[in-house]
């Protein structure tokens, strides 16, 4: 097992770009309950807004990671690429200078 942090060799079985907007969909339906509305956490899940991988999050909702369950079985490949999008492009806080 690799250390926290870490990221193993992943391959998403949807290929492209994300769809942010798609994304957004998910996450409402998925993901809001432990992350809450803005991705700030709170919810018995950690806050996503400092997340700017697009693997990370690939990889955290396809296998799981700590106390979240992987989402393999339940969303396509798709919808979590597009949830990745969502969660690195529109919730992540700008990155600070």
């Amino acid at each position: 097992v690799p250390p926290a942090g870490s990221l193993m060799t992943f391959a998403p079985a949807a290929t492209g770009p994300g769809n942010a907007d798609a994304g957004k969909l998910v996450f409402d339906t998925t993901c809001v309950f432990c992350h809450g509305e803005q991705g700030d956490g709170g919810h018995n899940g950690p806050s996503l807004r400092e997340i700017r991988s697009s693997a990370l999050v690939l990889q955290t909702a396809s296998e799981g990671r700590n106390a979240m369950p992987s989402f393999a079985a339940t969303l396509t490949p798709e919808q979590i690429r597009d949830v990745a999008a969502y969660v690195t492009q529109k919730l992540a806080a700008p990155a600070s200078k």
